[in-house]
C-alpha cells in the first residue's frame, strides 16, 4: 500500500470491509496523475479485490503527458493493461455510449 494516500485512496480502502484491511490493493502511479481516473474497488467470487479505472481518463493523462492518441493506446495496451502485479492488478472499465432508445 502507498505511503502517501490521496482522499480518493482513502475513501476506498475505508470501504473495504475490516477483514480486508489486509489486501495490498495496486493503484497506478503517480497518484496525482492516475487517482482521478479510480472508479472504485471490483471484486468477485474467489477474486481478489482490485482498483478499477476508466480506461479513457488512463490514456487521456498519457496524452496529457504528450503521447499521441495512438502512443497511448500501444503504451497502455502492453504496459499498463497488459502488466499482471498480482492478484490485486488494477482493472480497467471501457464505457459504451448507450444504444438510442427505438
Amino acid at each position: 500500500m502507498p505511503t502517501t494516500l490521496t482522499p480518493r485512496r482513502d475513501y476506498l480502502l475505508d470501504c473495504l470491509e475490516e477483514d480486508d484491511a489486509d489486501y495490498k490493493l495496486v493503484f497506478l502511479e503517480p497518484a496525482e496523475d492516475f487517482d482521478a481516473a479510480i472508479v472504485g474497488i471490483i471484486s468477485g467470487f474467489k477474486q481478489e479485490p482490485a482498483v478499477l479505472y476508466d480506461r479513457a481518463m488512463v490514456l487521456e493523462q498519457f496524452v496529457r503527458e504528450g503521447m499521441s492518441i495512438e502512443e497511448a493506446e500501444e503504451y497502455f495496451s502492453f504496459n499498463t493493461e497488459g502488466a499482471y502485479v498480482g492478484p490485486h492488478t488494477p482493472r480497467f472499465l471501457t464505457v459504451r455510449a448507450p444504444d438510442p432508445l427505438p
